[in-house]
């Protein structure tokens, strides 16, 4: 038994996710380093709270390094799907560091405004923000492309970051010049609009994160994409069911589509390994589960009421009574027995004709409805009799008498008749032929039990017992 998936891990996306490491490794240690000296020897708040900001972004570099090295491992013993939910939980790691340097920085910022703020000569402030905003441009821009490639959600939250890291700049920009031009407090007023900031990143990548993490629903535009890609499988008539949500930073999809019930079981199976193989090439999906059902069958109580309403709608418009309907399901049709009572004058030769046009009928015009059989009864010929009266050799006498008419004669034995408070309990053992299926034999128990309850009033209970006959 299989009980590790077997993955097929791309050579090309793990590239994708080194030169990404790379890049924001390599550009947030720079930058960390230059702003942090500036803001040494400057004073700047606003520069100090970029600079935080860039320490931050070089930690959680190693943490995604870390985590997306993880999420590539196949799957084993004890991560039999996978381990792709570490690449949400690194967006969620970075989600937490970018808080520690929002704090820091809206700290700082507010200690000066309190403390007292001086101008700031905006000489290597400047150059460094301004370098500082440059390269992040390019990050952003590099880092996005190589997450959109690999569908990378800790990638997009790099990039995201990097976007931010390029606003936080300008804002620290600003206030390191209107310090100096305008007011020294604009320079803590920008170190806390910097942090303001970076709350506001932090705040898009957790909740895009914890939603891959807690099983959100797949935006409608893919639930589209994923139905458009079912329909196209040559005998899909239809989808009716798409439950798609992520675990992970992928979808796992779980959906109904309807093919002609006539389709052999073998092509049934092989369009819905089609569709699966359709879906599962979407980027965003991991793992599609697809359930074949017959078109417009309806599975359950509800579509075994429907077929029972329709069959006497049919025979009270043919005139034909029914008295007992039994609708059950197998392979994806229905089966239905019933009892009919058609006037005692006719000859059997006319009354099987009547109710073989309802058979036909019923099979034609219901859909779905398979096979109809119909037990022929004359009108009044199952007469109710009051058991109240009778000892238990008159009521095995008239079980005996139903059982020869309905399984056949001698086919029923060991017939027990016992009565309590609550009436007649009456059981039995019947020979039937071994070659019969289990359904065929309970249909014929079940058959028997309705037209003892028939005959027999004040019956409360009734065990039939069928067994294999030799040969």
């Amino acid at each position: 038994m299989q009980r590790v998936r077997q993955e097929n891990l791309d050579p090309a996306r793990q590239r994708l996710y080194r030169r990404a490491i790379l890049i924001t490794l390599v550009g947030n240690t720079f930058l960390a380093a230059v702003k942090g000296s500036v803001a040494w020897l400057s004073g700047s708040s606003a520069v100090l709270s970029d600079a935080a900001n860039s320490l931050s972004d070089m930690f959680y570099s190693l943490l995604l390094a870390a985590g997306l090295y993880l999420a590539q491992q196949p799957a084993d013993e004890s991560h039999p799907q996978g381990h792709s939910r570490f690449e949400p939980l690194v967006g969620l790691l970075i989600a937490l560091v970018m808080g520690g340097a929002g704090i820091a920085a809206l700290r700082e910022g507010v200690l000066r405004f309190w403390s007292g703020a001086a101008a700031i000569e905006p000489g290597w402030p400047t150059a460094a923000l301004a370098a500082s905003a440059l390269l992040k441009v390019m990050m952003f821009f590099l880092v996005r492309n190589l997450g959109r490639s690999a569908q990378s959600p800790a990638l997009r939250a790099c990039a995201r970051d990097n976007l931010s890291d390029v606003l936080t700049s300008g804002a620290a920009l600003v206030g390191v010049w209107g310090s100096d031009l305008i007011h020294p407090f604009l320079d803590p007023v920008a170190g806390v609009a910097v942090a303001l900031w970076i709350f506001r990143a932090l705040w898009g990548i957790l909740s895009e994160n914890l939603g891959y993490l807690t099983g959100r629903g797949a935006a409608p535009e893919l639930t589209g994409q994923i139905v458009s890609a079912a329909s196209a499988v040559p005998g899909v008539l239809g989808v009716h069911q798409v439950i798609a949500d992520h675990v992970g930073p992928q979808l796992r999809v779980d959906m109904h589509v309807d093919v002609d019930g006539g389709e052999g079981l073998r092509r049934a199976h092989a369009i819905a390994d089609q569709v699966q193989a359709q879906v599962e090439a979407l980027p965003a999906v991991d793992l599609a589960f697809v359930h074949v059902e017959p078109a417009g069958f309806l599975p359950g109580e509800e579509g075994r009421e429907r077929i029972a309403v329709q069959l006497r709608h049919l025979a009270e418009e043919m005139g034909i009574s029914l008295h007992d309907v039994w609708v059950y399901e197998a392979r994806g049709n229905y089966y239905a027995e019933v009892h009919t009572e058609t006037d005692a004058a006719l000859s059997l030769r006319e009354a099987h004709a009547q109710v073989s046009s309802l058979e036909e009928r019923a099979r034609a015009e219901i859909p779905h409805l398979a096979e109809v059989t119909a037990h022929i009864e004359p009108e009044g010929q199952l007469v109710q009799v009051s058991a109240s009266g009778l000892a238990e050799a008159g009521v095995v006498d008239l079980v005996r008498q139903v059982a020869a008419e309905t399984v056949g004669v001698d086919a029923c034995h060991r017939i027990q008749a016992r009565r309590s408070n609550a009436g007649w309990a009456v059981s039995m053992h019947c020979t039937l032929s071994g070659d019969l299926s289990l359904i065929a034999a309970h249909r014929i128990s079940t058959r028997l039990e309705a037209r003892l309850r028939e005959a027999i009033a004040g019956l409360e209970r009734v065990v039939v017992h069928t067994e294999p006959g030799e040969g």
